[in-house]
């Protein structure tokens, strides 16, 4: 185990660095491939190849490490959002190039969106303790957010409540992409009837 002295200098820094990357990468296969409930502290510290006792130098528990892990997710997806909409201007190409950026984030990182959208308010340790904000609800919010800036711009109904249509959008996806795998319906198909229900719903 490193000293704190070795951990203050810039060595001991980037192998601190390098140790709680490789813990995430191991955390991110083995909550993928077992779940959040079968899956050991001392699973993901072998994994990475560390031992247990540094997987708690960077993580209180299994569900600070898990957070983290859904906090890495989200970001992926979020930035792959954004470049897809680069200088896209209009809300229909913007509802687009989100659902399709979501699509393919999931066909390239197979299991992790199912894994990161475990519902984390099951997992607080006290009746006391706020569950965290599933990243469903967070996506939500960002979508609010945009609504919210269209219709400063004239192009979005202000009687609607943005952050509950935010809300509303990141349901209707995470629905209609569940059942039209389980039921064979194409990508497109899906894409086109999302993008004009979202529309339907925010421009009336």
């Amino acid at each position: 185990m490193e000293s704190m002295t070795e951990q203050a200098t810039p060595r001991g820094s980037q192998r601190k660095k390098e140790s709680r990357r490789k813990i995430l990468e191991a955390a991110r296969h083995l909550f993928v491939a077992r779940g959040y409930h079968h899956t050991r502290p001392q699973d993901i510290a072998r994994d990475a190849g560390v031992g247990h006792g540094t997987f708690y130098l960077h993580f209180p528990d299994k569900k600070a490490c898990f957070l983290a892990f859904v906090e890495m997710a989200r970001d992926e997806v979020t930035a792959a959002s954004i470049k897809r909409i680069e200088g896209v201007a209009d809300l229909e190409g913007q509802i687009r190039g989100i659902i399709e950026a979501i699509f393919d984030y999931g066909v390239a990182h197979p299991g992790v969106l199912n894994a990161a959208l475990t519902d984390v308010g099951l997992l607080a340790s006290s009746e006391d303790e706020p569950p965290p904000p599933t990243i469903l609800e967070q996506w939500g919010d960002v979508w609010g957010e945009r609504i919210k800036a269209h219709q400063a711009a004239g192009t979005v109904a202000n009687d609607i409540d943005a952050n509950l249509a935010g809300q509303a959008i990141v349901g209707m996806i995470r629905q209609v992409s569940m059942v039209a795998q389980r039921r064979g319906i194409s990508r497109n198909r899906m894409t086109d009837s999302l993008v004009r229900f979202a529309l339907q719903a925010v421009q009336g």
